[in-house]
């Protein structure tokens, strides 16, 4: 790899790499961005930040030198890359009114529809060839010997059965005056339901938890740890959440299982073509960068 700094102009169409003399575009680096940002940090101080520029920059570059492999070895998956990208550019055409309105989108945004093709093509290789994975069968008896020699990763682990009430109060509606009369008020039912007063069960809202569930180490909507904390006939809460207020009875607890295969089958299959997906994915982005010219003309761009 050749590292060359520049000062070019800070523009859509600018050169900021190259692979096999192929151009790549400061336009395509930024629309990586939006794959290699962590979620919720998306924003201006984020797209400031170096580290983010040149992730992008850098995977750019990777789908580049797989795009060039796959067209030179392997013409099924590149031709199924070509349809994509070509459905994706029709799509964004259909949103102007003439094809001169788009040529005038693009010269706007300092893009030709050569850059645009070619981003297309980048950011859509991975999840192409991932699609091509997936779409692979898998055996049964496949499936149940990674079952089989894998079973630790299908265990429960203890379990508590435990009986829900829920006194719904939602932040965004309530005042703060008024989630406090909320939690007052799971409080008073809380000591209701010790006192074993039954009716109580009845003061709780439906819809959002069971009367019964069965909680594991891996459930939603539960404060796992506290829960876990607890004995068989132990109430625990009130437990503030996004919907409110939670009390649950311990009813039962029942030891660590192994989830039956044809509940989880289906899993199995896709954590089997995830693993197969990721190291063909490693494998071929060797074999592309061992093969590839690259070279970057500027990394200087992210102030």
């Amino acid at each position: 790899m050749v590292l060359v700094h520049s000062n070019l102009l800070f523009a859509e169409d600018k050169v900021v790499a190259k692979v096999n003399e192929q151009d790549i575009h400061l336009f395509e680096v930024k629309s990586f961005l939006n794959k290699v940002v962590p979620i919720g940090r998306f924003h201006t101080q984020s797209l400031n930040k170096k580290e983010y520029w040149e992730k992008a920059l850098n995977t750019a570059i990777d789908s580049r030198a797989i795009v060039i492999f796959i067209k030179n070895n392997n013409p099924e998956i590149y031709n199924g890359l070509k349809n994509k990208v070509n459905e994706i550019i029709k799509v964004i055409k259909k949103r102007f009114k003439s094809n001169n309105e788009y040529a005038k989108a693009l010269k706007e945004n300092g893009i030709t529809e050569k850059i645009l093709y070619e981003t297309y093509m980048d950011l859509n290789v991975k999840d192409i060839i991932k699609e091509k994975i997936f779409s692979e069968k898998i055996e049964p008896k496949v499936l149940k010997e990674y079952y089989k020699n894998n079973q630790q990763m299908f265990s429960t682990g203890e379990s508590y059965v435990v009986k829900n009430c829920l006194i719904k109060a939602d932040a965004r509606e309530l005042k703060a005056k008024e989630m406090e009369e909320k939690k007052k008020e799971a409080e008073n039912l809380l000591k209701m339901l010790k006192e074993e007063d039954e009716k109580a069960w009845q003061k709780c809202d439906k819809g959002i938890y069971p009367e019964q569930d069965t909680v594991y180490k891996f459930s939603k909507n539960y404060p796992i740890k506290e829960i876990f904390k607890l004995k068989k006939g132990d109430f625990g809460g009130p437990y503030r959440n996004i919907y409110g207020y939670l009390i649950v009875k311990v009813i039962d607890i029942k030891p660590s299982e192994v989830l039956p295969f044809d509940e989880i089958k289906n899993e199995i299959e896709r954590l089997m073509k995830l693993k197969k997906f990721k190291d063909y994915y490693k494998n071929l982005l060797k074999r592309a960068k061992d093969e590839a010219n690259i070279k970057i003309l500027d990394n200087n761009f992210s102030n």
